[in-house]
């Protein structure tokens, strides 16, 4: 029977915690192509740079509106799923270039470990990240993901997430745009 996962919201004390997680996911075989930061560059940031990254995105820092990193935590504490959401409003500069045209939710950050992979975590931390980015008056969530992760772009296919045409070229590759239209509706709002 697979272990229960709950999806929350990452509290400012758990930065190393946060660190902890980010390191295993920059250590991932997909993760070229998945995270722009590199595991050396992780590495080096300071204690003082996660916990300050970490309480911004945190319930706990009430100047935190704009952000909230969530984390499924398997039931003996261990963190084993991450995802990050920003609200960006229209206007704003657009990744790869020109204008945000509507407010929305950005996803980042998204990794799931190895053995929490097939049990739904990927759909409660969207889920979550949903229901946050509703509740800011926002109807909308994108994500960028590598052209070549298809096994990414499937589990966000499968979430309802559908591309948008968007395409930019990084230095770790080609990326694509995706988006979620109406996560003010149906299951996030719950």
């Amino acid at each position: 029977m697979p272990e229960r996962i709950t999806v929350r919201a990452l509290r400012a004390e758990e930065w190393a915690a946060a660190r902890d997680l980010r390191l295993r996911a920059l250590q991932d075989p997909v993760a070229g192509k998945a995270f722009f930061e590199t595991l050396d560059a992780a590495r080096e940031r300071p204690d003082a740079a996660w916990q300050e990254l970490v309480r911004s995105l945190s319930p706990d820092d009430p100047g935190s509106r704009d952000g909230r990193q969530l984390v499924g935590v398997a039931s003996g504490g261990e963190f084993v799923a991450t995802l990050t959401v920003r609200l960006q409003r229209a206007g704003e500069g657009e990744f790869g270039g020109g204008t945000i045209t509507r407010d929305r939710g950005m996803l980042l950050g998204v990794w799931v470990a190895p053995e929490a992979r097939g049990q739904g975590v990927l759909d409660e931390l969207v889920d979550a990240a949903g229901a946050w980015t509703a509740s800011r008056g926002v109807d909308r969530m994108t994500l960028w993901v590598h052209e070549e992760n298809l096994r990414a772009q499937r589990a966000y296919a499968r979430l309802g997430f559908s591309p948008t045409g968007q395409r930019v070229v990084e230095a770790i590759g080609p990326e694509i745009a995706m988006e979620l239209s109406d996560v003010g509706q149906g299951r996030f709002c719950s």
